[in-house]
């Protein structure tokens, strides 16, 4: 018995120094990685690898060490040519047997996403080694997925860890790339649409919701670093649909997925803009959620307006700046200055929402292409006007008050303003009064010296 732990013992140390090694080695890796390679205990020690990667119970019966497992990581991420093409290629003078082990060996190691459960750390390594194979022999990962449908099946299973997202992230981009020999973008438009099916099933879970946005989010971000990545067929989620997931869910995920998607789509796909038009008339209407869910409690404490709310906030923002007149129109008509109004004053203190709502309204009046514009500037007003006439209680928004007021009066150019201002009987006497007294404080320069005018000398 003591003599089988020695064993062991030894074995061990001789993986951790043969990689440690070949892993802090740069002129000689090829070398040691081939000593190892062709040496007697090659499928053993590919086992062991594998076994380590996956953190089971491996050959020796033993657990491996953290310094073990470290190293197998680093040797599949770094210096790992000769062992990839190991997994794949073809090996002389190994008996039958032989090849029919070393043939197991990638259907082995991509065994772990079968499990039921997968530790994050143990994700986190099969990540390293997963990313590195597909970088360096993608073709034949996607050959061998071809023919073993239940392994995507498996990585869809663990959506809820991130790791395994980054990896159908790299599988969906590397089948979806153009190739002369093979074309494995039907794979890729296979796994993109399971993966949406999976999120409107599981919108109710925050993080596969968010997991699966991601994977689309950096498919997009790839896609604006290399425009010739084709991903046309691949990104086919309709708006209406991802909106319809951001509001059963508490994910801010299917908000950036729209910010991003209607970037790609103004670059790329014009017709797709319109699709749009689809969800303006909602957004006033998660607004006014957002609005009524916080009335009843403290102004200034115990709520929050939520990153998930602001990411709409910029999208409504993004939407306005298309001046498609159809998009506007719908947001007005469903009451957005008044909802943004309303909760503008139950967050009196979020400045972010202020600075964002100031740009909507200021983007709407300059647009001119809305019917009842004139009734948003007069609501504008009448809401700045009673706002900062109530000089006896602290308004946490006063200077987006005012900014907006001063915004107003510096463009009466504009004929709508013009024409707003004049019908509402309260602003003459507002400008001159108290408007007047919050300028003489807040539009003066310290010590009466404006910082950008140049001294001469």
């Amino acid at each position: 018995m003591e003599n089988q732990q020695e064993q062991q013992i030894t074995f061990q140390d001789y993986i951790i120094n043969s990689l440690g090694q070949i892993i802090q080695s740069d002129l000689l890796a090829y070398q040691k990685c081939n000593s190892i390679i062709s040496n007697q205990f090659s499928t053993w020690l590919y086992y062991e690898l594998i076994s380590t990667i996956n953190l089971n119970s491996n050959i020796f019966n033993r657990n491996p060490t953290p310094q073990l497992i470290f190293l197998c990581s680093e040797l599949f991420e770094n210096a790992n040519q000769e062992f990839i093409d190991y997994l794949f290629d073809l090996v002389e003078g190994l008996s039958e047997d032989q090849a029919e082990t070393k043939r197991g060996l990638f259907r082995y190691l991509i065994s772990v996403v079968e499990q039921d459960f997968i530790a994050e750390t143990t994700c986190g390594y099969f990540y390293k080694v997963m990313n590195s194979i597909i970088q360096k022999r993608g073709a034949d990962v996607c050959n061998f997925l071809e023919n073993d449908q239940r392994i995507i099946s498996s990585f869809l299973k663990h959506v809820d860890q991130p790791h395994i997202c980054r990896i159908i992230t790299e599988l969906i981009l590397f089948a979806n790339q153009p190739s002369k020999i093979l074309d494995y973008s039907y794979l890729a438009q296979q796994i993109s649409d399971r993966l949406f099916k999976i999120m409107e099933r599981k919108s109710h879970q925050i993080t596969i919701v968010d997991n699966i946005c991601e994977i689309f989010v950096e498919i997009l971000t790839r896609k604006s670093q290399n425009p010739n990545l084709d991903i046309q067929k691949l990104i086919s989620i309709k708006p209406s649909q991802l909106f319809q997931i951001a509001v059963q869910s508490n994910s801010e995920g299917p908000h950036s997925l729209l910010i991003l998607l209607l970037e790609y789509a103004k670059n790329n796909q014009q017709d797709h803009v319109d699709s749009f038009i689809d969800i303006s008339h909602l957004i006033p209407l998660e607004f006014e959620k957002t609005y009524l869910t916080n009335i009843q409690q403290d102004r200034y404490f115990n709520k929050l307006f939520g990153r998930k709310n602001m990411k709409l906030l910029f999208l409504t923002s993004q939407l306005i700046q298309l001046n498609n007149k159809s998009i506007n129109s719908k947001l007005i008509d469903n009451g957005l200055v008044n909802v943004l109004v309303n909760t503008i004053q139950e967050f009196p203190i979020h400045n972010q929402l202020h600075f964002t709502a100031f740009e909507i309204f200021e983007k709407l009046i300059e647009s001119e292409q809305i019917d009842n514009i004139l009734d948003m500037i007069d609501s504008l007003c009448n809401f700045i006007v009673t706002q900062l006439n109530q000089t006896q209680n602290y308004v946490g928004y006063r200077a987006f008050l005012s900014k907006l007021a001063n915004y107003l009066i510096n463009k009466q150019h504009i004929p709508a303003i013009q024409k707003a201002l004049k019908n509402n009987q309260y602003w003459e006497g507002f400008v001159q009064t108290r408007l007047k007294d919050i300028n003489q404080v807040e539009l003066n320069f310290l010590f009466n010296i404006n910082p950008r005018c140049k001294i001469l000398t």
